[in-house]
């Protein structure tokens, strides 16, 4: 009976080290997958952080000219308000 027990105790243990053998290398596919999936994610972040930034620089070139057009008519108002006085 002994013998019986030894001999079902070194298969169970072979089947377990297989088991985790297997389970191990699913992990590690699963752990690289992942890893892949963040590095897209983390990616993806990075260029939307710097789109706003250069669709708000665009904006300042467009708005620049107008701010130089209303600055121009605002000396030219003020200096026909200063004629009136």
């Amino acid at each position: 009976m002994d013998g019986d027990v030894k001999n079902l105790l070194a298969v169970i243990r072979r089947e377990n080290s297989a088991a985790h053998v297997e389970t191990r290398r699913h992990s590690e596919a699963v752990a690289e997958r992942v890893e892949k999936k963040v590095q897209t994610i983390a990616e993806a972040v990075g260029h939307l952080d710097r789109k706003p930034d250069a669709e708000a620089s665009g904006i300042r070139d467009e708005m620049r000219p107008g701010f130089s057009e209303k600055t121009g008519h605002d000396q030219v108002l003020h200096a026909e308000l200063d004629r009136e006085k």
